[in-house]
């Protein structure tokens, strides 16, 4: 009880401490989120990371976003990539030289500006002529790092201050839901190996019967006559 009161006394004097735009703004970014929240709850399955990048494209004002897993522990492989002309096909490219090697399993990274002069390894950002990049990392349940997000302008940009909320808000969603997908494909494909492993006993038990059936066949034949 004494713990609690502490706590709700700390809440009220940092209320009290501030203003009402800092107020107005906390409650626009919760609403953000709620909002955020409700509309991806309505996403399933492999349609869930398109509806992510395209929030991201339309209420962030960027140019790109992608949602990605790593594969072979050096390669991003999106699962889904938007621009505001609608969803673009999904590309796959090492980590290393990129300012998502900088982010994988790490923390958020934010460059404002000049971003392809920073890596001019990533020759996606050159052909892009992409200027600011953010990032965040994505975790599993193990806190095991299984993907990351990115948003990406062709304009220097900008504290991104809201746009670092709402990333690190969908982060745990996202990362939640790539190690969801995950676990539900390798349930399907243990499935799959199961049945295959029953169908060869079956055909292994009938071939067995069949041999054993067939030099019985004879010695009937030969006790009837």
């Amino acid at each position: 009880m004494e713990s609690d009161i502490r706590r709700s006394d700390c809440i009220a004097i940092v209320i009290m401490d501030l203003d009402d735009q800092s107020i107005n703004e906390l409650r626009k970014s919760a609403s953000t989120l709620d909002m955020i929240v409700e509309g991806l709850s309505k996403a399933k399955g492999e349609n869930f990371f398109s509806e992510v990048t395209k929030y991201l494209v339309d209420n962030l004002n960027v140019k790109y976003a992608l949602i990605g897993k790593c594969i072979d522990d050096d390669k991003i492989c999106s699962l889904a990539f938007s621009s505001p002309s609608g969803a673009l096909d999904n590309v796959k490219y090492d980590l290393a030289g990129t300012p998502c090697e900088e982010v994988y399993g790490k923390k958020l990274k934010h460059y404002k500006e000049s971003v392809a002069d920073k890596f001019p390894k990533d020759k996606m950002l050159k052909d892009w002529k992409i200027e600011c990049y953010m990032g965040v990392p994505l975790f599993d349940s193990q806190n095991k790092p299984n993907g990351i997000m990115v948003v990406l302008d062709e304009e220097p940009n900008q504290e991104f201050v809201d746009e670092q909320k709402i990333l690190n808000s969908l982060s745990a969603i996202c990362g939640a839901e790539i190690e969801r997908q995950e676990l539900i494909r390798n349930l399907t494909e243990s499935k799959k190996d199961l049945e295959k492993a029953n169908r060869l006993k079956d055909m292994f038990l009938a071939n067995v019967s069949h041999e054993i059936r067939s030099p019985l066949s004879v010695i009937l034949g030969f006790s009837e006559m």
